[in-house]
């Protein structure tokens, strides 16, 4: 786990004695669970990952553990390569990405040793993908152990920053701790540039300021050639717009070359420096930045001054030279800084990328918008509020129809009806936000209640969206419930145009008695499984208000209102 003089995991591990307990309680179980170790980037898992691995070794050696890389590719023989009797210890490091298929992973070590204990790293805002995941295996979130990585007491804070301190510096341990105790990468990296002559704590007024300067100048610490003082910024930082970056697409690294301005064969050299002093990880021909944090305090410094916040005209510049994915990835890698950091993300971080892609939305023909929301649809997780009112306009501007060549000689017509279509893969990321799931419901109404095409044959059909979030778990009631039966009171009290669906055709999965759960079994096995809904109260309170909209809405037997059609 050596990546440099600095970044390195070869100092104590602080404050975590309680979470280290835990986790060893872990890996001797003979049973087989689920963990998740959840924490902010940079507050410590990898380290604490390294630490219990080791603890492990020491331990418990009767313990196989092992350790799924980062972009692995994970097929049937991976899984065969495991042990199949014995204790197995699974650990996965950063599972955050919404893409990440944890169930599919989990089901293909399951298969492989029932016995099997896995511990799944990852970030807060992964872990409604990962809660997803995991009943995709027959799990409830309850029944995987969440063990949080948080911030440092400051106590414990000051004797990292001690330990790697000089003795002359000791006097500035405890105002190092006091800035950084939320991030024990930056006590680190803030000791050593004191040790370097490189910063002085007392040049700035209250923590919260040397904080900033700690992230702004992590780069300075952590981006340092193994064989010279000369930081590979440029790249870096072009890697932590871009990234992944797969080397064997000629488009990723053409991207790369414009927003450097270096030739192939320096961009190679740099490369494997970066890689020898353990700032950026290949795996196969895809290259990041490693930890998570300095590829976000690279993004985030590249495009922004950080005295004033005014924006550098980096991102403009990357817009202008990424092609293929790398557009894709900019996109996706400022929306999900820009939505993880609030801070930044009140200086409108993705400000310049986000008024580039509404721009050329709205400038577009029908193809061209049909392919724009393909991008949209991975960043709208991170960025709904943007997402929700880039779908408001396009619904009310229809795009201007075009006939196409799509290759082999092959034309095809693309209108309005195509953009539509594509929209309910933008609206079922943001519904996932109970903050905006109202806003998007009612966007997913407006687009299905007229749409002839047959839900079950039709995955983003706006109707089946909607009817997956009404559906029941096997665990009762949902907060999406609360909000849907709430939206289709009001859908009913406008007294809508007549339509091809009926708003209560949204909420038919209330009424449902049984139910069925998308189970892996194997890796490349996905099963049905049925279910009883429970009895309980939430979900009997759910079916009576679904029956009470269903009564006014066909009006009483004594009423002279007109009676509209059933669902």
């Amino acid at each position: 786990m050596n990546r440099g003089p600095i970044y390195s995991h070869r100092w104590r591990l602080a404050g975590r004695a309680q979470i280290m307990n835990r986790l060893l309680s872990l890996a001797d179980n003979e049973e087989g669970s689920v963990a998740l170790l959840v924490g902010r980037g940079g507050v410590g898992k990898t380290r604490v990952l390294t630490a219990f691995c080791e603890a492990v070794e020491g331990a418990a050696p009767s313990v196989a553990a092992r350790i799924l890389g980062q972009n692995p590719e994970i097929n049937q023989e991976a899984f065969e390569q495991l042990p199949h009797e014995g204790k197995l210890l699974v650990v996965i490091d950063d599972a955050h990405d919404p893409t990440f298929p944890l169930g599919r992973i989990i089901a293909g070590i399951q298969e492989a040793n029932g016995a099997a204990n896995v511990l799944v790293a990852l970030r807060p805002y992964g872990l409604p993908h990962a809660h997803r995941e995991l009943s995709r295996v027959s799990m409830h979130s309850s029944e995987a152990a969440q063990i949080e990585v948080e911030d440092l007491e400051l106590e414990d804070a000051e004797s990292l920053a001690r330990e790697v301190l000089d003795d002359a510096n000791h006097g500035y341990a405890l105002r190092l701790a006091a800035a950084a105790r939320d991030c024990p990468l930056l006590i680190v990296a803030g000791a050593a540039l004191i040790n370097r002559g490189d910063l002085d704590p007392r040049r700035f007024e209250g923590e919260q300021h040397l904080h900033v300067e700690l992230t702004r100048r992590l780069a300075d610490v952590l981006a340092i050639d193994s064989n010279s003082t000369a930081p590979r910024h440029d790249l870096l930082s072009a890697l932590a717009a871009f990234q992944p970056v797969h080397l064997d697409d000629p488009a990723a690294f053409a991207s790369l070359e414009v927003l450097t301005g270096s030739p192939p064969e320096v961009l190679a050299s740099h490369l494997t420096a970066l890689e020898q002093a353990g700032v950026v990880l290949r795996h196969n021909t895809a290259v990041r930045v490693v930890p998570d944090l300095l590829g976000d305090a690279l993004l985030i410094k590249a495009a922004r001054h950080p005295g004033t916040g005014i924006a550098t005209g980096y991102l403009n510049r990357a817009l202008e030279a990424a092609q293929g994915k790398a557009l894709i990835n900019l996109v996706v890698n400022t929306g999900r800084v820009d939505w993880q950091d609030r801070e930044v993300s009140a200086n409108g971080l993705i400000d310049p990328v986000w008024t580039w892609l509404a721009e050329s939305f709205m400038a577009a023909d029908a193809q061209e918008r049909t392919g724009a929301l393909e991008v949209v649809a991975k960043v709208a997780f991170f960025q709904p509020r943007r997402a929700l009112e880039l779908v408001s306009w396009a619904m009310a501007h229809p795009s201007a129809p075009i006939t196409a060549d799509i290759g082999f000689g092959y034309k095809r017509a693309f209108t309005d009806d195509d953009v539509r279509q594509a929209l309910p893969s933008v609206l079922r990321a943001v519904a996932y936000h109970p903050e905006f799931h109202a806003g998007a419901a009612g966007l997913l109404w407006e687009l299905g209640r007229d749409d002839s095409r047959p839900t079950n044959q039709h995955p983003d059909h706006p109707l089946r969206v909607l009817e997956e979030f009404a559906g029941f778990t096997r665990f009762g009631p949902t907060v999406y419930q609360q909000i849907l039966v709430a939206q289709v009171e009001r859908w009913l009290g406008r007294q809508p145009a007549e339509s091809l669906h009926q708003p209560l055709s949204v909420l038919s999965p209330i009424l449902a008695t049984d139910g069925h759960d998308e189970v892996w079994h194997r890796p490349d096995t996905l099963t049905f499984i049925a279910y009883m809904v429970p009895p309980e109260p939430g979900c009997l309170n759910f079916a009576t208000r679904y029956s009470s909209s269903h009564s006014q809405s066909w009006g009483t037997p004594n009423s002279n209102a007109p009676r509209r059609r059933s669902s």
